[in-house]
């Protein structure tokens, strides 16, 4: 490799850091193919060698990469250039919803509009293939045996499922990224197996109305949908005097 003159400029203080946004930057802008999604990053040396700076120094920038979810090893093999996935977004939301103590209302308004958007597309192009895939949630849902955690993730794979089918990946991510704190909420915390059965029933009539492609009644009960849910949590909450990070 060409050696780097640019890390020279930095500041020695945490360089590790510095030299993970450099990758970061080459691999983000991908312009070389060597720096493309699935090619192996060069040696510890090579690197070290490449930025001026201590084999020590390169490996915890690797490490870091792989914390910002761009680099995996492979045993014996090195380490290979890879794009980060949901289940790391959804952990790092996670930890900042709960951390900073949002508001739960707050997080209900984001699902909002991300969703209501979500099921008006749902609407207009859901093939039988893709109503096919969300029947059988919403038939999953009806299982007497299933425990109040599995109907939880299961309530939440229906709005996953209608985010896929509105064809935009960011939404799906972003819904996706919020499963978690919703699974703490109302799997950990709240316990109110009553609300089950209107579950269901808005899951169907929102389900029906896509089915349709009546968009405007689909996220008229989306909406509905969630606001209800929304109080229930937060009646909940009150309550028993909790917070969201309990």
């Amino acid at each position: 490799m060409k050696k780097n003159t640019e890390i020279h400029t930095l500041n020695r203080e945490r360089l590790y850091e510095r030299v993970a946004d450099h990758l970061e930057k080459m691999i983000l802008e991908g312009q070389d193919q060597r720096w493309k999604e699935g090619e192996k990053l060069p040696s510890e040396q090579e690197l070290a060698d490449s930025f001026g700076v201590s084999r020590n120094i390169v490996r915890e920038a690797v490490k870091l990469l792989k914390e910002r979810g761009l680099a995996e090893p492979k045993n014996g093999l090195g380490v290979y250039i890879t794009r980060p996935n949901p289940e790391q977004l959804s952990a790092f939301v996670y930890r900042y919803v709960l951390l900073n103590h949002t508001d739960l209302r707050m997080i209900y308004d984001t699902r909002i509009l991300l969703e209501e958007y979500c099921v008006g597309c749902a609407a207009a192009r859901c093939t039988e293939e893709d109503l096919e895939r969300v029947r059988e949630i919403v038939s999953y849902m009806k299982d007497a045996r299933m425990t109040e955690q599995e109907f939880r993730e299961a309530d939440y794979m229906f709005h996953i499922a209608l985010a896929e089918i509105s064809g935009n990946p960011l939404n799906v991510m972003m819904i996706s990224a919020l499963k978690d704190v919703f699974l703490t909420i109302l799997g950990q915390n709240y316990h109110n197996l009553e609300e089950s059965g209107t579950t269901r029933k808005d899951h169907e009539m929102i389900l029906e109305a896509v089915a349709n492609h009546d968009g405007e009644t689909a996220k008229a009960l989306l909406i509905r949908h969630l606001e209800d849910s929304y109080k229930n949590a937060s009646k909940y909450h009150l309550s028993h005097n909790e917070t969201i990070t309990e």
